[in-house]
């Protein structure tokens, strides 16, 4: 039989598809909510989830990794090594105002942490125990366990939101998640790690299309984004928004829902914002452009150890490994596959998401810039 209906869900069309109903599409939902082993339709599936996270990380850290005084992290440079400054600094610095400013840093002007990527949303909570644990802690391996553990749960609450309640596809949605390639090679980046957060507020933000109570879980989602590294509010803001024209378009929350929504979240994050001191004046970069997608990226097999000969990453000519974003052997051949057994459904879902659709086009283009890249050498000066 087919599940329940969700509560305030008063008409449950597929979410997938812009058409109410039709005899395929029952028979599908019918089938989509028919576990493979009824125990991993409940907390199984969390848990196999997380573990394949844990076993990820463990995979790839050497064995002193968890040592927080160890020689990895004592001897720690570039990115890292700044992430590690500003959190020894900020700890063993007195409460200054704003909240997340040191002066032990970048001396005598002294700098914010959000800004040496020093995970202020830790920092803070360290600081604050300070009498207890002391200044001198480590916080990195961690979060690492905890961005690992959580990776997976993001993509299984992310399906499940979208209505995809099988085992199978569950599972193998957390597992692609935690070896997604542009992940894992994230870890030069203690804070961007951190793609559980963008995951579990676009889980909150498509879930209030059908109860209103998630609306304040992803007003929740971008504070804790931001208060992780102000890049992921950056990110996840333009797709909160699409999905949520989204919802109003197809009629799933009403335009006085979506004010309250995103005047509540806005009220909440310009309070971290300045109360954390994001807004101050600071010296302008000139790294947009250098730090850039190359639009090739995400299908060039570079590093992969699937496809041999790729051991160059794809960048910018003059541009950085922050460029490497291949999306992997396996999730490239799902797409594809995907593409083509939907391509009926593509209008459909095209017309449910456009505004989701448009949004990471939006971003796209960003994190391409105004240098457009091609191949290892090819580059157009938009500006």
């Amino acid at each position: 039989p087919p599940p329940p209906p969700l509560s305030q869900d008063p008409a449950p069309p597929e979410i997938y598809t812009y058409t109410e109903s039709s005899a395929a599409s029952d028979v599908y939902k019918r089938q989509d909510h028919t576990p493979l082993r009824p125990w991993l339709a409940g907390i199984g599936v969390w848990l196999a989830a997380a573990g394949f996270g844990i076993l990820g990380l463990l995979a790839i850290v050497p064995d002193d990794f968890f040592d927080s005084d160890g020689d990895l992290w004592q001897e720690s440079g570039g990115d890292r090594g700044m992430s590690l400054a500003g959190m020894r600094y900020y700890l063993a610095d007195d409460w200054h105002w704003p909240l997340l400013f040191t002066d032990d840093v970048n001396t005598p002007d002294g700098a914010v942490i959000a800004f040496t990527d020093s995970l202020p949303l830790l920092a803070l909570g360290a600081k604050l125990a300070r009498p207890v644990i002391g200044s001198d802690i480590n916080y990195y391996p961690s979060w690492f366990l905890l961005v690992y553990t959580l990776q997976g749960v993001g993509a299984v609450a992310l399906l499940k939101s979208l209505r995809v309640h099988r085992a199978e596809v569950l599972l193998a949605g957390a597992a692609l998640a935690v070896v997604f390639p542009a992940f894992v090679f994230r870890a030069m980046h203690p804070a961007l790690c951190a793609q559980f957060i963008v995951l579990l507020t676009l889980a909150a933000a498509v879930s209030a299309g059908r109860d209103r109570r998630c609306l304040p879980l992803t007003a929740a989602g971008l504070v804790l984004a931001l208060l992780i590294h102000p890049y992921l509010l950056f990110m996840t803001v333009p797709l909160v928004a699409g999905i949520y024209l989204d919802h109003w378009r197809t009629g799933r929350l009403a335009a006085a829902h979506l004010a309250w929504a995103g005047g509540g979240a806005m009220v909440a994050v310009a309070a971290v914002l300045v109360a954390g001191g994001y807004t101050g004046r600071y010296d302008s970069t000139t790294d947009y452009g250098y730090y850039a997608l190359n639009p090739m990226s995400p299908l060039y097999p570079q590093l992969s150890g699937v496809v041999p000969g790729f051991e160059r990453v794809l960048a910018t000519p003059d541009g950085s490994l922050e460029a490497f974003n291949w999306l992997g052997v396996g999730s490239v051949v799902l797409v594809v596959a995907a593409l083509v057994a939907s391509r009926a459904q593509l209008r459909s879902v095209i017309g449910r998401w456009r505004g989701l659709l448009a949004a990471g086009v939006s971003l796209t283009a960003v994190a391409i810039s105004h240098r457009v890249a091609y191949g290892h050498e090819g580059l157009v000066d938009l500006a």
